[in-house]
């Protein structure tokens, strides 16, 4: 597959980093991605100098957020951390690690779902509302209907037509 750009990772998971990318070209998968996922994330483990895996705790991801809060969208930060979750369960597989740190924060969803509810009064208001526009559509309609058979009988040739398809 491609190669990803040089990304001068500087942490102490750096060559964990590299070797997991490696491994991903292995199997075949695009390694550009993950590699632009995994820059943040070892920039920030450097100049707050954590030194090992137990350390990228909630605490981590929380600092993680605070620096980049405003600047990137919450979505962005749920791609690192999934990527980060994977990373850390390629170390879990390799042996490396024994549990995945990056599981046990939990990510707020980015964008939740708080559906207004209309409350009792309002909702009979829209209901009064459409039921009146109803009735004077219905209204509007017979009125329409009532005029054209008025004007239909009152103009009606008195005599019946008689056609190749009239029956006669």
């Amino acid at each position: 597959m491609g190669k990803a750009p040089e990304l001068n990772y500087r942490s102490f998971l750096a060559n964990d980093m590299r070797d997991y990318l490696d491994y991903l070209d292995h199997l075949g998968f695009s390694i550009l991605v993950p590699a632009y996922r995994l820059k943040p994330i070892d920039r920030f483990l450097a100049e707050n100098n954590i030194t090992c895996i137990q350390q990228c705790d909630s605490r981590f991801w929380l600092s993680l957020l605070r620096q980049h809060q405003g600047r990137i969208k919450a979505i962005t930060f749920q791609y690192w951390h999934r990527t980060f979750h994977k990373f850390c369960r390629y170390l879990v597989l390799q042996g490396r690690i024994a549990e995945n740190p990056a599981a046990l924060f939990p990510l707020p969803n980015p964008q939740p779902y708080r559906p207004y509810v209309f409350s009792l009064q309002e909702l009979r208001r829209i209901f009064d509302f459409l039921q009146q526009k109803a009735l004077s559509s219905i209204i509007r309609i017979r009125t329409f209907l009532n005029t054209r058979r008025s004007k239909g009988a009152s103009t009606s040739s008195p005599r019946p037509r008689r056609g190749l398809f009239c029956g006669f």
